[in-house]
């Protein structure tokens, strides 16, 4: 067999939950560098000064995905709710359900005030958030 061959052989082979995360992955990849460069360059001009973040992680199940902030992020992996502290300009978080079942809610919060949201209850979904938009 080609090179070529093996490789589609080898995503062929395997299963929809790693195919899932291999997907989440390089999308954090591009997303949290392609929004720092535009802050850098000026593509958000409605950026906020520096200021400290709440990412609220609301599930009944297991999830796994990245935050950041400012174009450093940390992969991140629990069940049920969690919160994590981040300070920069840009906050973003990707994060995925592991399982079929259940539902995940992610909030990016300044203080008691919801800047930016997204829910999922689909089978492996995935959820991205952003701020600013």
């Amino acid at each position: 067999m080609t090179e070529r061959k093996l490789s589609r052989v080898r995503w062929n082979e395997l299963s929809s939950n790693k195919r899932i995360a291999y997907v989440v992955l390089l999308i954090v990849c591009l997303l949290v560098p392609l929004i720092s460069v535009m802050a850098f360059l000026g593509g958000t001009s409605s950026a906020p000064g520096s200021g400290t973040y709440t990412v609220s992680i609301e599930s009944n199940t297991s999830w796994s995905g990245s935050i950041g902030a400012d174009g450093q992020s940390r992969t991140e992996q629990g069940s049920g709710s969690q919160t994590f502290h981040l300070t920069g300009q840009i906050i973003v978080a990707v994060v995925q359900k592991q399982t079929a079942d259940g539902y995940l809610n992610v909030y990016i919060l300044k203080g008691a005030e919801t800047l930016a949201s997204q829910s999922t209850t689909a089978q492996y979904g995935v959820v991205s958030v952003s701020y600013p938009h």
